[in-house]
């Protein structure tokens, strides 16, 4: 009998990269907003606005565990400009609060993704509130695959 695979296994097994996980997830959760007002600059903490208020991504110490395991490489960097534009006192340990540091992971690559000044729309709207209609998610979704 074949065991099914966990959400968290197929992510990660569809993205060898977290950059293009949160690319996709951002690209998804804009979707749903279409229709409200938002900072672009502030976009990456609505889109993920649930998972910062609760703390978790994947609600599970042992999932936040594995895709800390997966994507370490990748974290490491992240992590590293966190604690830079954050301070020392930000400091976590992933092995101690998973769930927290996958949190964070997760809202600095898509800050990360979404700051990309190379495009013209996020650039000259990045401390303007916007509507996220269909027009404006094209550009933002244009920023992202550049």
């Amino acid at each position: 009998m074949k065991k099914e695979k966990n959400y968290y296994e197929e992510l990660m097994e569809k993205y060898p990269s977290w950059e293009e996980l949160v690319k996709d997830l951002v690209i998804e959760r804009l979707e749903d907003y279409k229709g409200n007002n938002c900072y672009i600059c502030d976009l990456a903490y609505t889109l993920f606005e649930g998972e910062n208020i609760d703390g978790s991504f994947t609600y599970s110490s042992y999932w936040s565990k594995e895709l800390i395991k997966n994507y370490w490489d990748e974290y490491a960097d992240i992590y590293d400009d966190y604690i830079w534009s954050c301070g020392k006192e930000s400091s976590i340990n992933p092995l101690d609060e998973p769930e927290k540091f996958v949190v964070i992971m997760l809202l600095e690559q898509a800050q990360k993704l979404l700051s990309n000044y190379n495009n013209k729309f996020i650039d000259d709207n990045w401390n303007e509130e916007v509507e996220l209609n269909d027009k404006n998610i094209k550009k933002i979704v244009e920023s992202l695959e550049d």
